[in-house]
């Protein structure tokens, strides 16, 4: 879910009519529309068919409890209902729509809400996929790719150990905020540790963990270029990801590559504008 400046909505859906009781992470099979957003997923469909249960906590539940498709369509209506805009003509596809001019509030970043991440210096996105590294961790290769897939998708956590099941879905991300960045297809934390890259020779950054599983070394200060304590990560704000246990920039380059001849992404000791990321997408 997104948040907007300005004047409060009385009729705005609250989160926790959009929130599945179900712990996120137990939530597989992600389905992302074209048009829109949507938490649902047919794994836990599968298993509410045939039991009532949260197979990790036991709590009761039932189909209707999951989380609702959050469409564009719904985005646009409510809207449209904070400007006091008229939407009876928005089902007529073949009818013209007479819209009013908007004025769209800057949009910012809550936990819980699919996001790609661009690196500015290159336009490369953050990506992973089910393929490990050759040498050092052997673990889930991070790279920077140009081409656009569903490998891109991150999902922005709390951190490690004090929120597993990720309760802070629909806050809004402040600066100096300690995260986890979870990829959302592999189910993969976004990690580094004291080991070296084949390539640059760098800190590694690899995926490890599943699904709200991991350690310490999952754990990122996310600092707004130019912010200030309190400040709302918005879209196009440029950030850096600091690793917390060594504090080492999340970093990349086009000078190497990895063994999947995609963009190098590494942590670095240093500070500068190869260090510096922005929020590319929304789903």
């Amino acid at each position: 879910m997104i948040t907007e400046s300005g004047p409060q909505n009385p009729n705005k859906i609250e989160i926790d009519a959009l929130r599945c009781p179900i712990s996120y992470e137990l939530m597989t099979d992600p389905v992302i529309t074209p048009y829109g957003h949507c938490f649902q997923r047919t794994g836990i469909e599968d298993w509410l068919k045939t039991h009532n249960s949260c197979p990790l906590t036991n709590q009761p539940l039932s189909i209707n409890q999951l989380i609702p498709c959050f469409t564009v369509k719904s985005a646009v209506e409510e809207l449209l209902r904070l400007h006091q805009a008229d939407i009876s003509s928005y089902e007529e596809e073949k009818k013209e729509i007479s819209m009013p001019i908007l004025y769209l509030p800057q949009v910012y970043i809550t936990y819980g809400i699919p996001i790609k991440l661009k690196h500015v210096n290159t336009n490369n996105i953050l990506h992973s996929h089910p393929i490990n590294y050759r040498n050092g961790s052997h673990q889930q290769e991070v790279t920077c790719f140009f081409h656009r897939d569903n490998n891109d998708w991150w999902i922005i956590k709390g951190p490690n150990g004090r929120n597993r099941w990720n309760t802070y879905i629909g806050t809004p991300v402040q600066n100096l905020s300690i995260i986890r960045l979870e990829h959302l297809l592999t189910g993969r934390n976004l990690h580094s540790h004291n080991i070296k890259t084949s390539e640059s020779k760098q800190q590694e950054v690899s995926c490890y963990g599943q699904y709200g599983i991991g350690d310490d070394n999952d754990n990122w200060r996310l600092e707004i270029e130019n912010g200030k304590a309190g400040d709302l990560l918005g879209k196009n704000c440029y950030i850096r990801l600091i690793h917390v246990q060594t504090g080492q920039a999340l970093h990349s380059h086009e000078n190497f590559k990895t063994k999947s001849s995609q963009q190098e992404v590494t942590a670095h000791d240093g500070r500068d504008t190869n260090d510096l990321w922005v929020v590319d997408v929304i789903a």
